[in-house]
């Protein structure tokens, strides 16, 4: 499960050393428009920190030079203001309510507030400059409780709770609202869904998934590659074309009107693969 996080560059203004790596997608003077990065995540049998950067433009992905104090997966990524945020996860012992931030154009990594909470399968997702988490796993218990992060003040302040508690969730911003679907409350894979209001601090839940997921997943017998797509102004959920790979706790992001998914877990194995629609 790797934290994909679609990173868009500061491009053109940025000083370089004279031994920059201008071979490197990260690297160059003029940036590519849009990069995927991913982001530590489990791999061989362990959490890794390696990270990787896929080029949309020349679908090429290139290993990034990174050097990050401890590997971790089934954390959340998120790209704000120039810099990506890793937030919570696990490292085969501790749960991390940490949150650490990379700089993709110097490669270094700085660590910011932790978190109210231990989270991992965490959902996160910014909206209007600040950053949101919701959910997760804490060793012990599923969260129903979720929080947000001004970078401004590098302060975290919790929210509303949610209606349920969520682990393993896809969470999206949309129209000025935080849409959260699907998850495990410890007990069952979950079909419902809900949307946050900032203005009134506010949960309301939507019309549950025909499935307990979201894009692929897993319904508590199998994986998935089966999509579903949600209309806000009809309040339903419609088919989408289906994954060539059935796989849960992978990386999904948007990126110039591609929805790209990247690694996660077969049933058998962590799977390397990546596709687009």
């Amino acid at each position: 499960f790797p934290g994909a996080v679609h990173a868009r560059s500061r491009r053109h203004h940025q000083q370089r050393q004279p031994d920059a790596h201008v071979n490197h997608p990260l690297s160059r003077p003029r940036l590519p428009p849009a990069i995927l990065l991913a982001i530590g995540g489990w791999s061989g049998g362990e959490p890794t920190n390696a990270i990787e950067a896929y080029d949309v433009r020349a679908e090429r992905w290139t290993t990034v030079e990174n050097i990050m104090e401890r590997p971790r997966a089934y954390h959340g990524s998120v790209f704000l203001g120039g810099f990506v945020y890793c937030i919570g996860g696990f490292d085969r012992v501790e749960y991390f309510n940490s949150v650490r931030r990379f700089d993709p154009i110097t490669h270094t990594w700085m660590a910011v507030s932790p978190m109210y909470y231990r989270r991992c399968y965490v959902s996160v997702s910014a909206l209007n400059g600040l950053i949101y988490a919701m959910g997760g796993f804490n060793g012990q218990t599923r969260h129903a409780t979720a929080e947000y992060y001004r970078p401004e003040t590098n302060q975290w302040h919790l929210i509303a709770s949610m209606h349920e508690r969520r682990s393993d969730a896809s969470c999206t911003a949309f129209q000025g609202k935080i849409y959260i679907c699907g998850g495990f409350n410890g007990h069952d894979c979950l079909p419902s869904a809900e949307f946050y209001t900032p203005e009134t601090n506010h949960w309301t839940l939507i019309r549950p998934m025909s499935s307990p997921r979201s894009v692929g997943g897993f319904d508590g017998t199998e994986r998935l590659r089966s999509a579903e797509a949600y209309n806000p102004q009809t309040n339903t959920w419609v088919a989408a074309p289906p994954m060539f790979t059935p796989r849960n706790n992978f990386g999904l992001e948007v990126i110039e009107d591609k929805l790209i998914v990247v690694g996660g877990f077969n049933g058998f194995s962590t799977t390397f693969n990546a596709e687009f629609y």
